[in-house]
């Protein structure tokens, strides 16, 4: 019999030991400072490679590269520079992302230097090949979501690439002097946990713990309530428009990407025979303009916004060998950029509530969608972000992120076949509209920001989900 399970993320202390897998060889480290790569290398008693960011690819000595970090073509001449003259390198240590320059510019300019430079080294070294197992660490300053997503990409990596073994190591700003310490932690003894976070000298690593279930209660949503709902033409957000219509009489902003048609007229029609004041505008949100021109006419039509379903995404499913960065950017772009402007432009909007449409590819990883898990990653590290901001004063209404599994009526669809051998094999399971629904208004209850739903046979999700957790 399928179960609803939900889950929670927790961070547990754990000690500096962890399984072992190889010894430590030599280490090419981003980074620009030259301090750290002799101090680590002292420490570990290995060799190390320093690469340093530059207008262009230049060896400079044994020891120190630069590379242009938006130029692929130097990044391959790094690698197959260093197949020549390294016997084997085991950890890449990458920490671009620690320097203060690289976060200056756009969120997508900063992607240079962090979530592009991994898509970069990972598909250089998967091209040229390894026989041996790889570690990249990504370490960055915690509270940034964009760099904690790099999780989701590097689950999604291994599973393709079961050579790569990817980790995210978050730090503290204020406890710079601690770094070479941690990367010899996180590199020379051990390796336990996808998801690492310091807090001062205490390592913590992220688990999913199950919630309790008896504890569950609905919220009720405002009857008249005024919602917008990104995607709400598309599957899983027109089915919550339809409910919120028929049970609430809700004022429905529903926004796309796509020009009016009749479609979308007929759509509106059936929310509003059952009780619904709906509106669709086009609006990609993707696009700062557009996103101000849609909050905009969502207050000139009803004056005010009571909560926001992001629920817009986009997929280009394809192996990272043959992944090209155009679609990276156009599959992130929706729930990464969409997610910052939509709270930019509703900073001072009194919401009750702020969700956002997750998936558990953000958690999990998946073949083919490192791009899509980095964005679901993405979302679910921002509400964290948004939430301290509220409770600063500077945001209203509860932040929410759910990591969904499929909908049967909504959302990313498989055939039968895929379908069938993801029950059989991952325990997984699609949810009806009438589960989905109730788990939103149950997670709004609750007090998290953060949630996994996972459907299905519960004794195989576990053997295969949580076997290490």
């Amino acid at each position: 019999m399928n179960q609803t399970l939900m889950y929670r993320p927790a961070w547990e202390i754990t000690s500096e030991s962890g399984p072992n897998y190889g010894e430590t060889g030599t280490i090419v480290l981003f980074a620009q400072n030259e301090g750290l790569s002799s101090e680590l290398s002292r420490l570990i008693g290995q060799k190390v490679i320093l690469v340093q960011q530059g207008d262009h690819f230049r060896r400079i000595n044994e020891f120190v590269y630069e590379l242009n970090p938006v130029n692929e073509k130097d990044y391959w001449q790094l690698f197959q520079d260093l197949k020549k003259s390294v016997s084997g390198y085991t950890h890449i240590a990458h920490l671009w992302s620690l320097d203060h320059k690289s976060k200056k510019g756009s969120k997508m300019t900063q992607m240079d230097r962090g979530l592009f430079s991994i898509f970069k080294i990972s598909r250089v070294i998967s091209e040229l090949g390894v026989d041996r197992q790889v570690h990249i660490v990504y370490m960055y300053f915690n509270s940034e979501p964009t760099d904690a997503a790099v999780g989701g990409f590097q689950k999604s990596l291994h599973l393709e690439h079961p050579q790569l073994r990817g980790r995210t190591v978050g730090v503290d700003s204020s406890h710079l002097k601690l770094l070479p310490s941690i990367l010899q932690t996180e590199i020379d003894k051990g390796w336990g946990g996808q998801e690492v976070r310091y807090s001062g000298k205490t390592r913590q690593v992220k688990k999913l713990v199950a919630c309790d279930l008896s504890v569950w209660q609905s919220v009720t949503f405002k009857h008249n309530g005024i919602y917008l709902i990104t995607g709400g033409m598309g599957g899983i957000g027109f089915q919550i428009a339809l409910y919120l219509a028929k049970v609430y009489h809700a004022k429905l902003i529903l926004s796309g990407r796509s020009p009016l048609h009749e479609g979308i007229h007929r759509n509106l029609d059936k929310l509003k025979k059952i009780g619904a004041k709906a509106i669709y505008i086009q609006s990609d949100i993707s696009v700062r303009t557009d996103v101000e021109h849609l909050i905009r006419q969502a207050r000139i039509h009803f004056g005010q916004i009571h909560g926001i379903l992001h629920c817009a995404g986009e997929i280009r499913d394809s192996l990272i060998l043959r992944k090209k960065l155009s679609d990276i950017r156009e599959v992130i772009a929706p729930k990464v950029s969409g997610t910052i402007y939509l709270d930019e432009e509703t900073k001072d909007e009194p919401l009750d509530w702020f969700v956002l449409f997750s998936s558990i590819s953000g958690e999990f990883g998946n073949r083919g969608q490192c791009d899509y898990a980095y964005a679901n990653s993405f979302m679910d590290n921002f509400s964290y972000k948004r939430e301290n901001m509220r409770k600063e004063g500077r945001r209203h209404g509860k932040t929410l992120s759910i990591n969904w599994p499929m909908w049967k009526n909504g959302g990313i669809q498989v055939d039968e076949p895929t379908r069938h051998l993801m029950k059989e094999t991952l325990g997984l399971d699609s949810i009806s509209s009438e589960q989905g629904v109730k788990i939103l208004e149950n997670g709004l209850a609750m007090n998290e920001n953060h949630l996994t739903i996972l459907h299905g046979d519960a004794e195989k999700i576990n053997a295969v989900f949580f076997n290490d957790n």
